[in-house]
């Protein structure tokens, strides 16, 4: 029969040998439950990313678009420009036909300062 003192030493000696591989597998469970959490913060940050890039294909349309209108209203006011010109030579034309054909008792007043 076994003695009291060698199961004792026999339980300590089967304990200690499981208390290694105990250890360690407790030091993998933390390690694992770290790499969930940061594998959960990178998930937040990669929802946060494809929401932003979402964003910034519908600003990039938007500038698109305005970019387009701009061009076409700034085509538009150079034809008005050009209709401008027109109107201002044929002003011209106009005050040179009224200054060649008024008779000698007319006066004109040229003075810009004063009207």
């Amino acid at each position: 029969m076994a003695t009291p003192m060698r199961t004792k030493m026999n339980k300590t000696k089967k304990v200690q040998k499981l208390e290694k591989p105990l250890k360690s597998l407790q030091g993998r469970v933390k390690r694992v439950k770290k790499l969930e959490k940061t594998l959960k913060s990178r998930q937040a940050t990669l929802k946060k990313v494809k929401k932003l890039e979402k964003t910034l294909k519908s600003l990039q349309a938007r500038v698109k678009k305005t970019e387009a209108a701009d061009k076409k209203r700034d085509r538009k006011e150079k034809n008005i420009d050009r209709k401008k010109l027109g109107t201002e030579d044929d002003l011209l034309h106009f005050m040179q036909s009224v200054h060649d054909h008024k008779s000698p008792e007319a006066y004109t007043k040229n003075d810009v300062e004063n009207g």
